[in-house]
């Protein structure tokens, strides 16, 4: 009787054991499954003229499909795309990266994912006279848009090499003639100027006070350098050593002037400043809200200070 005992409890504890490592197995394939669903890249294309634009070959089914079922109105194609597929759009001009946002879809989310933006070739995207601020060019003449999970994008942007253009930075509090400034700087042939790129200065909320910055995927203060360090290299991804490009920032990302030096020591830099009550006052006359009773009460002051 005790072997028999014995030989049972052996096959109860053989079988536990089997079914602890196919359920541990099992939770490694979910786990691994979860992770690679965190890593797909979207590619949602936007119009057909976006169809047009990118007929790679994986994508000639989407085409074909799109075309059978053309109508008057166009319906965004989302599709999932390869790193391989990636790299190669990344190599064109006309993709730039635009910012960032939630992959979900969630308005409460933040900085889980990155934003490209593939616009109509041939457009005159840094030129101030025709789009005084780069993301407005971006969001004017985009036909398609990926969405990258910033792990993979910070990953990828390992590879890339660092600028090799001249960069000169113009920091300034606002209101204070940095817009003139850089549409002056564009007039030279060898000078290109980014003005104002969501990409890299929505990075200051990441340097925000953890009570007033929104929910960032896991990152920040600590990472702030690392993916300052990757956007700056695809933003400047298709500038070669003879030319200067000139990026235009904004008031709330002067917080980030130190950091950057350090990230860009060979980078230049202007500070711009203006007496502080016309400026206040031009913040005034140009943001105000006309139902705010507190501004209406400060309108003839900042109209005083604005002559």
């Amino acid at each position: 009787r005790s072997i028999m005992a014995m030989l049972r409890w052996a096959v109860m504890a053989a079988a536990g054991t089997l079914m602890a490592v196919e359920g541990w197995r099992r939770v490694r394939m979910l786990l691994a499954s979860r992770q690679q669903d965190k890593e797909k890249i979207f590619l949602e294309i936007l119009s057909w003229e976006g169809m047009s634009l990118l007929s790679a070959s994986k994508l000639e089914r989407w085409l074909a499909r799109a075309r059978a079922m053309r109508s008057v109105t166009f319906s965004p194609v989302r599709i999932e795309i390869s790193e391989q597929m990636f790299l190669s759009l990344l190599k064109r001009q006309n993709v730039t990266i635009n910012g960032f946002g939630s992959g979900d879809g969630n308005g409460d989310q933040f900085f889980t994912t990155a934003l490209f933006v593939v616009t109509r070739p041939n457009v005159k995207l840094y030129d101030p006279k025709m789009f005084p601020f780069f993301s407005l060019a971006q969001s004017k003449e985009n036909v398609a848009r990926i969405d990258i999970p910033i792990c993979l994008l910070l990953r990828l942007a390992e590879r890339l090499p660092r600028p090799s253009c001249r960069l000169l930075m113009i920091w300034s509090p606002g209101r204070c003639g940095s817009t003139l400034l850089t549409q002056l700087l564009h007039i030279h042939p060898a000078v290109v100027t980014i003005s104002e790129p969501a990409s890299l200065f929505v990075l200051s909320r990441l340097l925000a006070p953890s009570h007033a910055r929104p929910h960032c995927g896991g990152y920040g203060r600590r990472d702030t350098r690392r993916v300052m360090e990757a956007v700056t290299k695809l933003l400047l991804k298709d500038f070669s050593r003879d030319q200067v490009v000139c990026i235009k920032t904004i008031s709330t990302s002067m917080c980030m002037a130190e950091l950057f030096r350090d990230c860009f020591p060979e980078s230049e830099a202007i500070f711009l400043y203006r007496d502080a009550k016309p400026s206040v006052a031009s913040y005034f006359k140009t943001f105000s809200v006309n139902n705010d009773p507190e501004q209406q009460r400060l309108k003839p002051h900042w109209r005083l200070y604005s002559l």
